[in-house]
């Protein structure tokens, strides 16, 4: 996959998502859970990224992250999943890639959205079915909100520096579709996808949006790729999404 400059972005919130190549089940043991968190909390200590929320799964991991400078977030991830890999590759007497790529981003477009990633990536072991509550996860940062031991600085971000309001990112209502693993599709070309939309060009911007969100659906490609695929300026494509995300229907 060709590497894609992270940069001049109109938002410092992102989405990331990194997996193991070939789905590989590259956490599986507590002990690799924990030692990935580690590295990447360590990693951040001394820069300005703030992990707002994670989730730790099998063969991938959630995070959304803060940061004023963008490329902070792109160097820290390249150095983050090098250690990591050079730890899984020795002791699992291995060689090759751990990563499928070196990770998969998404930009937060406002508050609501921001509150969806967090609840989306806080539900991702119930809706895997690995447990029931939320709660019983010991792999992600729910149970830090729920005992409202969250930093302070990401309170500021989150809740105008209110502790109280952070009871709203509680519940598993998601509004929205983000970037995922799903262990059993078989993921489209997003080209094929495409064919079925006849004259897509001549498109209203409502008609736009619903082949952006049945690409990400099936297909599951960065944004980037998508509004080069669809000849979209930048600027179009985040208005689109800004304008049409969180209503089912699209309308």
């Amino acid at each position: 996959m060709p590497r894609i400059a992270r940069h001049n972005y109109i938002s410092n919130y992102f989405h990331i998502m990194v997996q193991g190549i070939n789905k590989e089940y590259i956490f599986q043991k507590d002990e690799f859970k924990a030692i990935y968190l580690k590295n990447l909390k360590n990693k951040i200590i001394d820069t300005d990224i703030k992990l707002i929320a994670y989730c730790i799964m099998d063969n991938h991991v959630h995070m959304l992250m803060f940061s004023e400078v963008i490329n902070n977030i792109s160097k820290t991830m390249a150095s983050v999943n090098t250690k990591y890999a050079k730890f899984y590759n020795k002791v699992m007497n291995r060689v090759g890639y751990v990563f499928k790529n070196r990770f998969k981003s998404e930009m937060i477009m406002d508050r609501r959205h921001l509150e969806n990633c967090i609840k989306y990536i806080h539900n991702n072991p119930v809706k895997a079915n690995i447990c029931k509550k939320q709660s019983e996860y010991i792999y992600s940062s729910y149970n830090d909100y729920l005992k409202l031991q969250i930093d302070k600085k990401i309170i500021n971000l989150l809740c105008d520096g209110k502790i109280e309001n952070i009871g709203g990112l509680l519940d598993n209502k998601v509004e929205y579709d983000f970037i995922d693993v799903k262990e059993k599709i078989e993921y489209e070309s997003p080209e094929i996808v495409l064919k079925e939309y006849k004259d897509y060009e001549y498109m209203n911007q409502r008609g736009i949006y619903i082949i952006i969100r049945d690409i990400k659906k099936r297909c599951n490609i960065e944004d980037s790729e998508i509004w080069k695929l669809l000849n979209l300026k930048r600027s179009t494509f985040y208005n689109i999404l800004r304008k049409y995300r969180g209503n089912k229907n699209g309308t």
